[in-house]
Formats: structure tokens, sequence, C-alpha cells
């Protein structure tokens, strides 16, 4: 597997518009439904700031924090996103296999070509949240709940972004 050097969001989104079909490229970047919570995200991600004289008498910072008990390196964590066989093969199982190198926490969701099953199969260790897109019945999402707490998932989210 080729790796790829960036280190930012605009250079990533350099390269994998060069990777990516085009159309996929198109959908990655819409944003659910008007886009609000895409917007709503990068102005709140501006608000944020970090203070080089904060950090300058600390050479290591420590970031390590915990969630919902589980020890993480750092308060990042990767949020839903569904389809990703769409950008690899192995879609949901390989970015489960970058979470556990990097000892984060990731979500992942019903709306994926993959099952919970299937992504846990491959990343026993892996610490996984699962997000459920309330589309089916009560029995339904109870299923996936039970299936989320059957492969020990760390949280469960209700995304409700997409619904209409």
């Amino acid at each position: 597997m080729k790796k790829f050097s960036f280190e930012t969001v605009r250079q990533a989104e350099k390269i994998a518009s060069k990777k990516i079909r085009t159309k996929t490229f198109q959908w990655l970047q819409a944003a659910a439904e008007d886009g609000y919570t895409n917007y709503k995200n990068n102005e709140d991600l501006k608000k944020i700031k970090i203070i080089p004289k904060q950090l300058s008498l600390n050479g290591e910072p420590i970031l390590k924090t915990k969630f919902f008990g589980k020890q993480i390196p750092s308060p990042l964590i990767l949020s839903p996103m569904g389809h990703q066989t769409q950008f690899s093969k192995n879609g949901e199982i390989d970015m489960a296999k970058g979470i556990n190198i990097s000892k984060t926490i990731a979500f992942f969701g019903t709306q994926s070509r993959m099952s919970l099953d299937q992504i846990r199969e491959k990343n026993k260790k892996a610490h996984l949240a699962w997000t459920i897109f309330p589309f089916g019945n009560l029995d339904w999402i109870k299923s996936q709940i039970l299936s989320a707490e059957k492969n020990n998932c760390v949280a469960i989210a209700v995304c409700i972004d997409a619904n209409i």
C-alpha cells in the first residue's frame, strides 16, 4: 500500500481529489443535506486556537484523555462516515486497522457496506464505536444496539443528519 505524506487538510484533499473517482470525491465533499453541519463544524474549529507561549515550557505536551473509560493518546477520534469501500476495497476494515495502530477510537455505522461483525472480526483489539442511522423499525434498531454490545463497542451514537 502506497503511503501519502501531508500536513494539512487541504493537502490531504488535494491528494484525495487525484486518487478518488470524481463523483465519489464530490460525494465526500458534499456533506449531508444542506451542508449545515459541515459549515458549523468548520466554524467551530476556526474558534480553537493553540497559543504557542502556553506550550513553550513543555517539550512534550500530554494530550492523552479518556473516552467512555478508554485511554486514548489525544482527544481526537474519528467521526462516523459510511460507504468507506468507495475509497478502499476493505473500507471500514482498513480504517479500523488504522485506528487500532494509532490507539484511538473510531465510529463506524449502519450506513456502511461492511457489517460491524466483519469489522470486528478483522480488528479484535480496536476501540470501535457504532453509529445507528435509524432508518429501520424498532426491532432493527434494537438488533443494532445488541450487535454493538456483542462487538464490545465503546459507545453507540444515533445519527440524524441523513434522515429527511
